[in-house]
C-alpha cells in the first residue's frame, strides 16, 4: 500500500496540469465563491443552532472524504455532460431566484445538487458518480430536517406513554404534554431526538463509506445505529419524567440540565456498535481491490476546460445578478393610508383591539371601522426592500398579534366579493383567544402589484419581482370579532369589502376621505 501510495504522489507531481483532480478543486473554489450567499446563511446557523452546530466537523469530513478519492482521478479522463450543464442552469437561476426572494431553505437546499451538477458538467458520469456521496454528505449540515421533527415529537410521545404504563406510574397524555400527579412536562420540539438522529446518521454513513463494501450491511449498520439514537432519546426523556415523579419535580434533571445528561447516555449506548460494527467489518469483501492505482493522471482535455469555463461562467453571472439586483436596504419610510367614513361606516382607530407585529417593515397603518354593532378591523404594510429577518413573511412576524395572545385553529382559501370587480381569492385564518374569544382574518399578499394567497407562491414571485425591478410588497388584512357564530363574521367583511373594495385592491395608499 505505501509503495502505491508513493509512486502515485510521483505521478501527481509530474502530470502535465490541469488533472481532472485539479480541475475538481478548482470547480469546488469558484463554487464556494460564487455561492457565497448559502455559505454565509449556512455558517448563520451553524453558530447560532445547536441542532447544526457540528456543521463545520461536516465541511471539514467532506474535505477529508473528497482527499481519499484522491487516487480515483489518477488515470482518469473528464467526459463534460451537456445535460449536466443544462440542469445546472436551471437549477442555478431557481438558486438566484431564491436568494432575491430571501427564501433561505430553497437556496440551501440546492447548495449540494449545484456543487454536484457543477462536477457531473465538466468532469462527466463516471468521476461525479464517486462524488455522490461525498457532496451529498453536506445535507446532513443544510437545516431541512426539522420538517420531520414532528413524526419524532410523535414517537417520542407515545413510547414514553408506554414506558409509564408499563412501569406503573400514573400519566394523562394530552398533546406533547404529561401530566404526573408531582407536575406537568411538555415533550416539546427540541426533545424529539433530531440532533441525535442527525449525528448517528453522519456517523454511520460515515464508517459505511469507509469499510463496509456490501449495500445490505450498509443499510443494516445505518438502521441500528438511528433506531439506537431514537431509543437513547426515548430513555432520556422517560428518565427524566420519572425524576420528577420521585422527587416531587425537584431533581436536577428538572430543575437545571437534562441536555447534557442525553448526550452521556448517548455515549454509553453507541459503545456496543463499535463492537458490532467490527463484526460486519469482518464480513466485508477483501480490500486487496482498494490499492491506488499506479496509472499516470491523465491531462484534462480542451472539450472538458471549455465546459469548466461555462461552469464558472454560469456560477459567477448567477452571483452578479444578486448582487445586481438586491435592491438597497436603506432605511425608506413609506406612508400608508386608509381610507375614512363610508356608507355607514365610521372610522374609530381607538377602537381596535389588535396590533399585527411585522418587523422591518418600511411602513404600516392600522384603522378600525364601526357601523352598528359591526367592528372591522383593517391592516396593510408595506417593504420596499426585504432581507433575512427583514421581511414580509418570516418566522418573526405575526399577524394575530402579541405571541400567545391568539392561536389558529382553521385555515383555508375562498372567494369575497370585490365590489363590482367580481370575487377575488382571500386566504381566511380563524383565531381563538385564551379566554375563548375568537376572531377571523382574511388577507393576501401583494407583491409586485400581483396578489397571492399562498406563502410560498408570493415569496418565489418576490424574487422575479426584485428581477425585475419591483421589490415592493405588502400585506392586506381585514378581520372581525365573532360575536354568535363565525360565519356571520364572513358577512361582515363582506358588506366592508362591499363598500371599499375597487377595482382590484383595497383602498390603500389614498387620502383620508
Amino acid at each position: 500500500m505505501a509503495a502505491s501510495e508513493q509512486r502515485t504522489d510521483t505521478a501527481y507531481g509530474s502530470a502535465s496540469w490541469p488533472t481532472p483532480w485539479a480541475v475538481l478543486l478548482a470547480v469546488f473554489a469558484v463554487s464556494v465563491l460564487a455561492l457565497w450567499p448559502t455559505w454565509l446563511s449556512l455558517h448563520g446557523f451553524w453558530l447560532e443552532s445547536s441542532r447544526y452546530s457540528h456543521g463545520y466537523l461536516i465541511v471539514a469530513i467532506i474535505a477529508y472524504m473528497v482527499y481519499r478519492l484522491r487516487p480515483q482521478f489518477a488515470g482518469a479522463q473528464a467526459s463534460p455532460s451537456l445535460l449536466g450543464l443544462a440542469a445546472l442552469a436551471v437549477l442555478l437561476s431557481v438558486w438566484s431566484i431564491a436568494n432575491l426572494g430571501s427564501i433561505q431553505a430553497i437556496h440551501q437546499i440546492l447548495l449540494p445538487a449545484i456543487l454536484w451538477l457543477a462536477c457531473l458538467s465538466v468532469l462527466g458520469w463516471r468521476l461525479a458518480g464517486i462524488l455522490v456521496m461525498p457532496i451529498g454528505y453536506l445535507y446532513l449540515a443544510v437545516p431541512i430536517w426539522e420538517s420531520g421533527n414532528f413524526v419524532l415529537q410523535f414517537l417520542t410521545v407515545h413510547a414514553v406513554e408506554f414506558a409509564l404504563a408499563v412501569v406503573g406510574i400514573p400519566a394523562f397524555i394530552s398533546g406533547n404534554f404529561v401530566s404526573l400527579p408531582a407536575g406537568t412536562f411538555e415533550i416539546a420540539s427540541g426533545c424529539s431526538g433530531l440532533h441525535y438522529l442527525i449525528i448517528s446518521f453522519a456517523i454511520a454513513t460515515l464508517y459505511a463509506w469507509l469499510y463496509v463494501k456490501r449495500v445490505r450491511t450498509s443499510i443494516l449498520l445505518v438502521g441500528l445505529v438511528v433506531f439506537i439514537a431514537l431509543l437513547t432519546n426515548w430513555v432520556r426523556v422517560f428518565l427524566v419524567i420519572v425524576a420528577g415523579h420521585v422527587t416531587d419535580m425537584q431533581h436536577y434533571l428538572v430543575t437545571e440540565d437534562h441536555y447534557t445528561f442525553g448526550w452521556i447516555l448517548y455515549g454509553i449506548a453507541m459503545l456496543p456498535l463499535l463492537w458490532v460494527s467490527r463484526r460486519m467489518d469482518w464480513q466485508t469483501p477483501d480490500d486487496s481491490d482498494t490499492e491506488f492505482t499506479t496509472a499516470p493522471p491523465r491531462r484534462t482535455s480542451a472539450a472538458a476546460l471549455g465546459m469548466f469555463a461555462c461552469v464558472v461562467g454560469l456560477l459567477l453571472a448567477s452571483s452578479a445578478v444578486i448582487y445586481a439586483k438586491m435592491p438597497s436596504l436603506d432605511d425608506v419610510a413609506a406612508e400608508l393610508r386608509l381610507p375614512g367614513d363610508r356608507n355607514g361606516w365610521v372610522r374609530d382607530d381607538a377602537a381596535a383591539d389588535w396590533q399585527p407585529l411585522y418587523t422591518g417593515n418600511s411602513g404600516e397603518v392600522l384603522a378600525s371601522y364601526i357601523r352598528g354593532e359591526q367592528l372591522v378591523s383593517v391592516y396593510a404594510n408595506v417593504y420596499l426592500a426585504q432581507s433575512q429577518g427583514r421581511e414580509l413573511i418570516g418566522y418573526e412576524n405575526r399577524m394575530e398579534g402579541q405571541e400567545g395572545s391568539w392561536r389558529s385553529v382553521e385555515s383555508g382559501v375562498l372567494e369575497l366579493g370585490f365590489g363590482e370587480d367580481g370575487s377575488r381569492p382571500f386566504r381566511k385564518l380563524r383565531l381563538v383567544a385564551r379566554n375563548g374569544a375568537q376572531r377571523v382574518m382574511y388577507f393576501r399578499y401583494n407583491v409586485g402589484g400581483r396578489f397571492f394567497t399562498s406563502d410560498l407562491q408570493a415569496k418565489l414571485y418576490y424574487g422575479l419581482a426584485v428581477f425585475a425591478g419591483r421589490p415592493e410588497a405588502g400585506i392586506e388584512i381585514v378581520s372581525t370579532d365573532c360575536l354568535d357564530d363565525c360565519s356571520d363574521a364572513q358577512d361582515v367583511v363582506q358588506e366592508w369589502l362591499n363598500s371599499y373594495a375597487t377595482g382590484h385592491q383595497l383602498v390603500v395608499g389614498s387620502n383620508n376621505e
